[in-house]
């Protein structure tokens, strides 16, 4: 797939200037089985406290035409409890909001007011070499819930409110290795799984207020979180930037009064995180 290979390339671009520059890192040896990450000072650190801005870029597709862009900012919030060789939880809260424009397929204008709302609790296991580069994988299964809203606005002809929620299984997994004592580079994968997909529909001069019911579909995101460990700090304070892309889509189905169109959503980003590490 198309998107896919461009990610792919992404990816390599954005390791480069880290990748160039790295002296040679031939073992890890950590000091007991308790160690997670490898460092200067064998610091052993297993639980990993973040918060930071996300910003991305969505473009959103649906059924009949339209067509709609915009630069949507957040924060997320959480931890992660990843030893090795032990088990794996964590959470994490995110919120993000911005403006979408667009046409529809008679290319009239389109504005709105997005937003996404999601809350999840992970729980796996985490496997880790003591060998070169210390590759470090971690398995695991969740659950969460999320929120969806994209409120029309002037211009749009009609100002329709739409709020897409439901729960969802998560399953996917965390990776890491040490590249040197500084950075780490990692590849996280997480498949979605909704169930008791629903949009409510609201502001509809034509139509009463009404609930409509969402053909699940399958989605995921991808991550290359790159990591640096700040100097003086026995390696608790760290920064990472988290390319990732992610996709989304919901498939058509038949309501009253009106049929749920299919949509997805293309989502490029980054995200920041400030972390500390107990």
């Amino acid at each position: 797939m198309n998107f896919l290979k461009e990610l792919s390339i992404f990816f390599f671009i954005v390791s480069l200037p880290i990748m160039s520059d790295l002296p040679s890192y031939n073992n890890c040896q950590p000091e007991s089985d308790n160690e997670y990450f490898s460092s200067s000072k064998n610091q052993s650190h297993s639980l990993q406290m973040y918060i930071g801005p996300e910003i991305y870029n969505v473009h959103r597709t649906r059924e009949g035409g339209a067509k709609q862009d915009g630069l949507i900012t957040g924060v997320r919030a959480g931890y992660d409890r990843i030893k090795r060789y032990k088990i794996y939880y964590g959470f994490d809260a995110f919120y993000a909001k911005g403006n979408l424009d667009g046409k529809n397929s008679a290319d009239k204008s389109l504005k709105s007011n997005y937003s996404d709302l999601s809350v999840e609790g992970r729980l796996g296991y985490t496997l880790k070499s003591k060998h070169k580069y210390c590759p470090t994988i971690t398995p695991y299964a969740g659950v969460g819930y999320f929120v969806e809203k994209n409120n029309f606005t002037e211009p749009t002809s009609t100002p329709i409110h739409f709020r897409t929620s439901y729960l969802y299984a998560a399953g996917g997994f965390l990776s890491q290795i040490t590249l040197n004592d500084r950075f780490d580079l990692g590849l996280n994968f997480k498949a979605k799984f909704p169930f008791e997909a629903k949009c409510r529909v609201t502001h509809d001069p034509r139509e009463a207020d009404s609930k409509q019911v969402i053909n699940e579909k399958f989605q995921y995101r991808i991550e290359l979180p790159i990591t640096y460990k700040l100097f003086g700090y026995d390696d608790q304070f760290r920064l990472s930037l988290v390319p990732f892309y992610e996709f989304r889509q919901y498939g058509h189905h038949p309501n009253y009064p009106c049929d749920y169109l299919e949509t997805k959503l293309n989502l490029y980003g980054v995200q920041f995180k400030i972390m500390y590490c107990l």
